[in-house]
């Protein structure tokens, strides 16, 4: 439980990260270019503004999927084997999440990518968790008090 209340912070924290240096300015670089052929560009502060936030906070709350992903297979609701054989949704839904946050195509891409990896990751460490208690259940050992105490 420890570990898990540490790493919802880091993947909050990572996926601010991930969406200031990576999709951010990808979307911005987009956006001042989408037909300054015809139009003269011009970046106000507000707009912007709300822009960033919305993208920073949707891809820090993003990246907390991991940690309920882990939060569900832990409290018995799906198994990382469940969750191994249904990819292919996983795959739309992190496509769907990424196109319905603010952004172009190539944004929407740069978001889908890795939340589907991160889905991937915490399906795996799901696994070692589950494979862990089941070694400790197999050898006799008492399990560890899921509330960390």
């Amino acid at each position: 439980m420890r570990s898990l209340t540490i790493a919802i912070p880091l993947l909050f924290l990572a996926g601010v990260a991930f969406g200031y240096f990576v999709v951010l300015p990808a979307a911005v670089r987009f956006f001042q270019n989408f037909n300054s052929t015809q139009f003269n560009v011009l970046v106000q502060a507000g707009p912007y503004c709300k822009f960033a936030a919305t993208t920073l906070l949707a891809m820090g709350v993003l990246f907390e999927m991991a940690a309920a992903i882990f939060a569900v297979t832990r409290a018995g609701l799906l198994s990382p084997r469940q969750l191994r054989r249904n990819r292919r949704y996983a795959v739309a839904l992190c496509a769907l999440v990424a196109a319905a946050l603010p952004g172009d195509p190539i944004t929407m891409l740069l978001e889908t990518v890795p939340l589907y990896l991160l889905f991937e990751l915490s399906v795996i460490v799901a696994d070692v968790y589950d494979r862990r208690v089941q070694a400790q259940t197999d050898a006799g050992q008492p399990i560890a008090d899921p509330r960390g105490g």
